[in-house]
């Protein structure tokens, strides 16, 4: 309670990014240096003088801690306001959408079809009208393995939201998989041409299914039976379930 006031403060500009996506583990440090320029540094607060000290924590197996000092720019592209507007990363934050869960299984899919498909290779997700201006994204690999990149034009209109994440291949593909088979886990590659054209029966037979018939958890108890019906209740009750060893 003493020193609550004195951390938000300090921290509360650095730690807003990172609130609102969660960790970014290696880039956690750096992104919160971007969210106290893009906070602090766009109400004009960063200015010559002051001081920031970086903190990075390795686990507990390495820590650094370096400080920065905010001085007079030598060019005017690299002053703190320069850098603010740049990263608009507020702005960025409060742009984004709230898609339904279906479209991380659909991401998923897709990347489980690609997973064998070595060389040449063509992404189909996602589309780049989903991405925002100025973001690198990978065009294609090619039978050499050599990766080229392109890059979405900083003037571009993203596509509005009520729109699918989802190609419409993903989503026929989807679809058929439903009719085929309720649960896949094929990793054969199958490009637009090939799409609608093979035989059910025969794809099916490629996939590895699995039937969920129920759950459990088993949990230590004095009684001796670890499997009872109430053990998920007691998981979420957060009931101790570890009792002192006997000297017998």
């Amino acid at each position: 309670r003493l020193s609550s006031s004195s951390f938000k403060q300090r921290l509360t500009d650095s730690n807003a990014a990172s609130k609102a996506i969660g960790n970014t583990y290696t880039a956690s440090v750096f992104f919160g240096l971007a969210s106290l320029i893009d906070r602090a540094g766009g109400r004009g607060e960063l200015t010559p003088g002051k001081k920031a000290v970086v903190f990075s924590y390795g686990s507990g197996a390495l820590a650094t801690m370096y400080r920065l000092h905010v001085r007079e720019p030598v060019q005017t592209r690299f002053s703190i306001d320069r850098m603010a507007k740049a990263l608009s990363l507020t702005e960025r934050l409060t742009s984004r959408e709230e898609v339904h869960p279906s479209e991380l299984d659909h991401a998923l899919e897709t990347r489980a079809r690609m997973h064998r498909a070595g060389a040449p290779y063509s992404p189909v997700y996602p589309t780049t009208g989903r991405l925002f201006p100025g973001t690198y994204y990978l065009n294609g690999i090619d039978l050499k393995w050599t990766r080229t990149y392109s890059r979405v034009p900083l003037d571009a209109k993203m596509e509005p939201h009520e729109t699918s994440l989802a190609p419409p291949i993903v989503l026929r593909l989807a679809k058929r998989d439903e009719v085929s088979c309720p649960v896949t886990g094929k990793l054969e590659v199958l490009s637009s041409a090939q799409e609608g054209h093979s035989d059910l029966h025969t794809e099916a037979k490629k996939r590895v299914a699995c039937v969920i018939t129920g759950i459990s958890a088993g949990l230590p108890r004095t009684d001796g039976k670890v499997f009872e019906s109430d053990n998920l209740d007691r998981l979420v009750r957060g009931d101790q379930c570890i009792a002192p060893i006997s000297g017998r």
